[in-house]
């Protein structure tokens, strides 16, 4: 229920504004994503990197800034549907009103309002970089921050400006809007504030350690959630602005929250950690990256996770924390993904280019080198059937790298009977049991495992194909 008015997004559109479709900026979807090794659908190329994160429309069309300056719209299919020029970096992610209109920032200092096709409606001066990402009311008002320390409000049609609010800072924090319409927003002065949306009045602020880059989410029960540079992230009472816990990370907190149906909050962090939080503040799990996390999460109808890294790569976590797949681009993933209605999600990188991706179909694997690189970090790699088909190419590689102690290939069904003697289940519980076999046991058995490999000279057949499976992903969570 909205409060301030109607549904003050496009009808119909999956990812309207950063965060997904609603103003609480929860980062939730109802639709599901991929669930299989993910291949791409289509990459879109940029001459400078892509850190704003893309708006989708009801008709499929997507919506993004980029480093070089120009505003994309693209069909699904990934072609060009028209750019638009301002005179400076992108980095603000768009919203669609209900008429198919779309506001975006810059960092020539100008909030802008586009047609649906790229003509300018207005565009409103600003004192400093627009990062932010703007938000939208049901009245017809949008909300954003500037680099000039001033929250502002506007009217959405004309581009008047309503009212500003000073704080003592750049404000990077994206708003967010609660079910009374009140605002609520970060600044690089430590504060996180709460606007009357008509007066631009403060309700309240709470002040943290740090600079506050990460946007708010706000969850059914009033609470409102964010990260801050003094390493905490933060659930306080929205109406009040009381504390109700916080959770120290490693480092700096540039990802904003999201929660799931269950209470749980998400989040990443510079310590290239992703964490799940239960509604209480307690870990529940983390799961590492190999670089900083700046992408904020989103959830999936299934409870599936997606964030990017510094580390190059988009994740998919399921709600446990075990890694479902990755999809490797060739730059920092800093952007935040979004999802369409056929479960494809759209996400850019530093390496100039937009993505979209897709769940990978079942290929003949023939050649196993390809993935030697990839395999030299972990201790173990297993195999099970039935996604992938296997030839005898692969089965005589794999033999070879048998006998080299860092990789073992197994078949599925013997170690589904393995963890059966010994009383685990296969079902992602106990991991530290799982693990103390698999690290003091696994290699006293080797030689009874050494009998049930495949031999060159195997007939592979449909119950016998594998799908490679990472170790540390399937039986272990990498923390």
């Amino acid at each position: 229920m909205f409060v301030s008015g109607d549904y003050p997004y496009q009808e119909g559109a999956p990812w309207p504004h950063f965060r997904g479709m609603a103003n609480f900026d929860t980062g939730l979807t109802p639709y599901s994503g991929p669930k299989k090794p993910t291949t791409k659908l289509w990459s879109f190329r940029t001459s400078y990197p892509v850190s704003s994160s893309p708006a989708i429309d009801n008709q499929g069309n997507i919506y993004f800034g980029s480093q070089d300056t120009n505003f994309y719209a693209l069909d699904s299919e990934g072609s060009l549907l028209w750019t638009f020029q301002t005179k400076a970096c992108i980095y603000s992610s768009p919203v669609i009103d209900t008429k198919g209109h779309i506001y975006f920032g810059s960092g020539d200092n100008y909030l802008y309002a586009l047609t649906s096709s790229g003509s300018l409606l207005w565009k409103f001066p600003t004192g400093g970089v627009i990062y932010s990402s703007p938000e939208l009311d049901g009245l017809g008002h949008i909300y954003f921050g500037s680099g000039d320390n001033y929250v502002y409000a506007l009217n959405s049609t004309t581009g008047s400006q309503l009212w500003k609010f000073p704080t003592g800072g750049a404000i990077y924090s994206s708003p967010a809007m609660d079910t009374r319409g009140n605002i609520y927003v970060g600044s690089f002065d430590g504060y996180m504030y709460a606007l009357n949306p008509r007066t631009g009045s403060q309700l309240w602020n709470y002040t943290t350690g740090g600079a506050i880059y990460s946007s708010p989410t706000i969850d059914p029960n009033a609470i409102i959630y964010f990260g801050s540079f003094d390493h905490n992230l933060y659930a306080l009472n929205s109406t009040t602005g009381s504390y109700i816990w916080n959770y120290t990370t490693g480092d700096m907190i540039h990802s904003s929250p999201a929660f799931d149906t269950r209470g749980n909050v998400y989040v990443g962090s510079d310590d290239t950690y992703f964490y799940a939080l239960s509604s209480s503040g307690t870990l529940k799990w983390k799961y590492k990256t190999e670089g900083s996390i700046y992408s904020s999460p989103i959830i999936d109808a299934q409870g599936y996770i997606y964030f990017g890294s510094e580390d190059t790569y988009l994740y998919a976590l399921d709600s446990t924390g075990y890694l479902q797949w990755k999809f490797k681009t060739t730059g920092f993933v800093g952007s935040s993904p979004a999802i369409d209605t056929k479960g494809h999600i759209y996400v850019g990188s530093s390496d100039n280019y937009l993505y979209a991706v897709k769940n990978g179909e079942p290929q003949e694997m023939t050649d196993i080198s390809v993935f030697y690189e990839s395999w030299k970090e972990y201790s173990f790699i297993c195999f099970y059937y039935p996604e992938t088909h296997l030839n005898g190419n692969v089965l005589n590689q794999l033999s070879k790298y048998n006998h080299h102690h860092k990789y073992r290939f197994y078949r599925y069904d013997n170690l589904t009977q393995y963890f059966s003697r010994h009383n685990i289940s296969n079902n992602h519980t106990d991991i530290e049991k799982k693990n103390s076999l698999c690290s003091q046991k696994l290699g006293n058995e080797y030689e009874s495992f050494l009998s049930h490999t495949y031999s060159v000279n195997s007939t592979i057949t449909k119950k016998e194909s594998l799908l490679v499976w990472f170790f540390h992903s399937f039986f272990q969570r990498k923390d």
